[in-house]
């Protein structure tokens, strides 16, 4: 077993043996009546998460020359992206592979498609840091504001690593270790890293980018206040932020661990307990988004499958041509 795969494994038993304590301190009887609550709200949440989906695809389109992809494309692969993420043993940046793939299968240019996905990338983790400044706010000069300034300080460090890589030229070192009989996918890194320069130098592109991932965070936040609507338990605007930024926190910091299991359930409770629930209606919350996630990212790998495809087939049509 490699090792990146090994600290993966290790990571994941990690968040199980997480999710297996906050189990433990549950009440089992209020847990399943708190889930059955949620009851046709995870169905409505699945609907609606099309439209921070939509969001993001909207953000990720400003980062592509003219002619750029239509909207429907750009919505269809960052679906997809996410749904790899949220199920697949890819450390959750696999999706983000996948939609640089399916965008290039889709006829954009290979440096393009690289450069769109990892800057498209940087940006919303800037848009995520912004959306939980903004979403803790009310926390600060509370007795519980320590947990709001460790993830603004954990997302911060993780934005300022992932820039200062890329400034470092850290995907040209990856090509040149590859070695000579590799020589056209080192020259593709190089593409790449050329293209990101010239998005990084475009501030109007990155400026749509940014504003559309940051108000995706706010669209997205509603997917807690309809669950919790459905569940009884209404809370205020400020509870709801805080939930979604804490927990969105905690997922993006467990990059490492497949799906974050464990560790976003952490951060939802913790975030519901600030928020004044209840135990069990806060994990019953964590359940219902993991829930949400099948009822969206099933579809999304079958639709993967369909997508390389039809891609595949119309790259050997031109090469046949």
């Amino acid at each position: 077993m490699t090792r990146p795969r090994l600290v993966s494994l290790l990571a994941l038993v990690a968040g199980l043996a997480v999710l297996a304590l906050i189990l433990a301190q549950a009440d089992p009887a209020d847990l399943w009546h708190a889930v059955a609550a949620a009851g046709w709200g995870v169905l409505a949440v699945s609907v609606y998460r099309f439209l921070p989906i939509a969001c993001d695809a909207a953000g990720w389109a400003r980062l592509f020359p003219a002619p750029r992809p239509t909207f429907l494309r750009t919505l269809r692969d960052r679906w997809i992206g996410e749904s790899v993420n949220s199920l697949l043993p890819v450390a959750q940046v696999g999706g983000d592979v996948a939609r640089a793939r399916l965008i290039r299968l889709g006829g954009v240019a290979g440096g393009w498609a690289g450069a769109s996905v990892v800057v498209d990338f940087t940006v919303g983790l800037a848009a995520q840091l912004a959306f939980t400044v903004v979403a803790l706010i009310p926390l600060a000069g509370t007795g519980d504001a320590t947990g709001a300034v460790l993830s603004v300080l954990a997302a911060a460090a993780l934005i300022a690593g992932f820039v200062a890589a890329q400034r470092a030229g850290g995907l040209s070192r990856i090509g040149q270790r590859l070695g000579p009989r590799l020589e056209g996918l080192a020259a593709g890194v190089a593409d790449v890293e050329a293209r990101m320069a010239d998005l990084y130098r475009d501030r109007k592109a990155l400026a749509g980018c940014f504003a559309w991932r940051f108000g995706g965070w706010f669209v997205r936040a509603g997917e807690t206040a309809i669950l919790l609507w459905f569940m009884g338990q209404p809370v205020g605007v400020v509870a709801v932020l805080a939930v979604e930024a804490l927990g969105q926190a905690a997922r993006s910091a467990a990059f490492l661990i497949p799906g974050a299991v464990g560790v976003q359930e952490g951060g939802i409770v913790a975030a519901g307990l600030l928020a004044g629930l209840d135990l069990e209606t806060a994990l019953a919350l964590a359940v219902a988004r993991r829930a949400r996630e099948l009822l969206n990212g099933l579809p999304g790998l079958l639709a993967w499958m369909l997508a390389e495809r039809e891609g595949l087939s119309r790259w050997v049509g031109k090469g046949a041509s």
